[in-house]
């Protein structure tokens, strides 16, 4: 009778965005694995980074392990032409197996940075305030829904094919950022407190929809160039150009 062979085991490697690499800069590339709702330890490892071409630009370099996930501080040499089509490629040891996990990622000159704060969302709503008078909720902070939001309007831009990191006017998204954030705040609160804080969530989300209808930004056509003048509108997807034979 033959012998049974175990099954590797079911990881997930956690990947909510593409690795945006700054020329110039340090970067730490992550890849976290979960199990079972929590992260299963990374013992080694190592970490390949291949750029637009398929060359290799950091080649199974060892991994640095904090906290039980695998990170590499990469800093790319400023002679590297920015764009799309890398991939950072992991090897991992998990669990006494080996783990591969890969992401695509592009070179870029600088990553969006979300214009919002816990202090907005305390303007916005004082009951959420921690330190104020009466405090509605007993987080100690929001930066992990202001950090969700975030995500999800970075995949949403990328989905509609426009790059974040051409995107030159972070302020633009204040509106969106804020209500996304608060959105998800009270969907979170009315799971947890108060079903109440549902209705009050879909106020939020209606808004950052509408805020979404009105978005317009501005954009560069390269990460070479300065934004091109006009702003884009976030709404209008792209248009893709078709050839007859």
């Amino acid at each position: 009778m033959a012998g049974t062979t175990n099954a590797p085991t079911e990881y997930t490697a956690r990947f909510v965005l593409p690795d945006l690499i700054e020329r110039g800069r340090s970067n730490t590339l992550r890849c976290p694995v979960y199990r079972s709702a929590a992260v299963a330890t990374c013992t080694a490892g190592t970490v390949t980074v291949l750029d637009a071409g398929g060359t290799s630009q950091v080649d199974e370099a060892a991994v640095t392990i904090v906290d039980g996930i695998a990170t590499y501080a990469y800093s790319p040499a400023t002679t590297l032409p920015y764009g799309e089509g890398w991939e950072v490629r992991w090897t991992l040891t998990v669990g006494g197996e080996t783990v591969a996990a890969t992401n695509d990622a592009a070179l870029v000159r600088a990553r969006l940075r979300c214009p919002v704060t816990d202090q907005d969302l305390y303007q916005r709503v004082s009951g959420l305030d921690p330190n104020g008078a009466n405090p509605i909720h007993s987080f100690d902070n929001f930066q992990s829904h202001i950090e969700l939001a975030w995500q999800r309007i970075e995949r949403r831009l990328i989905e509609r094919g426009n790059r974040p990191n051409l995107i030159t006017s972070p302020s633009a998204f204040f509106d969106v950022a804020l209500n996304g954030t608060l959105a998800l705040i009270f969907e979170d609160m009315a799971t947890r407190l108060n079903t109440a804080y549902a209705d009050i969530a879909k106020g939020y989300r209606s808004q950052y929809e509408d805020a979404w209808r009105g978005l317009r930004f501005l954009y560069a056509s390269t990460d070479n160039e300065r934004a091109d003048g006009g702003r884009r509108q976030s709404a209008t997807p792209p248009l893709f150009a078709c050839s007859r034979r």
